[in-house]
C-alpha cells in the first residue's frame, strides 16, 4: 500500500498511479500529480486538502510494503484538482476496465521564482 503523509500529520492512501514530473531545469516547474480512489473522500474535502499550503509544504510517500519513505517539499500550487476516469489494464488477462480517480496535480515554485520571493517580489 502507499500512503502519503502530510505537513500536520494527516495521513492518507493512495494509488500508485501517484507520480513526480521532475524538471531538472531552474526556469521550469516540478510537478507531483497525486491519485486517490474517487470513493476515498468528497471531492469537496480533497479539494480542500490539496489547496492547503500548511499541509502540501512537506509530504512524503510511505510504501507501507518496504517501509521506504521519501519526502517532497514545496509542492503547494495547485494546478487542477477533480475527478478522472483513468483507464486501468489488468496485466494478466488484457482486460481494461475504468475507475473514477481523485487527482490533484501540484506544482513548486521554480528556483528563480523562490529567489525573487526571498528578496519581497512576488511573481
Amino acid at each position: 500500500m502507499l500512503k502519503i503523509k502530510f505537513a500536520d500529520g494527516t495521513e492518507k492512501e493512495v494509488l500508485e498511479n501517484t507520480t513526480l514530473y521532475p524538471t531538472y531545469h531552474a526556469s521550469m516547474r516540478n510537478r507531483m500529480e497525486i491519485h486517490m480512489d474517487g470513493e476515498a473522500m468528497t471531492l469537496s474535502g480533497f479539494e480542500m486538502l490539496m489547496k492547503d499550503p500548511g499541509k502540501t509544504s512537506e509530504m512524503h510517500l510511505i510504501h507501507t510494503e518496504n517501509g521506504s519513505d521519501m519526502g517532497y517539499m514545496d509542492y503547494t500550487i495547485p494546478l487542477s484538482i477533480g475527478k478522472k476516469r483513468i483507464s486501468v489494464t489488468d496485466l494478466s488477462t488484457g482486460a481494461v476496465r475504468e475507475e473514477m480517480h481523485l487527482v490533484a496535480e501540484l506544482e513548486q515554485l521554480t528556483h528563480i521564482e523562490k529567489q525573487l520571493d526571498a528578496l519581497g517580489i512576488k511573481v
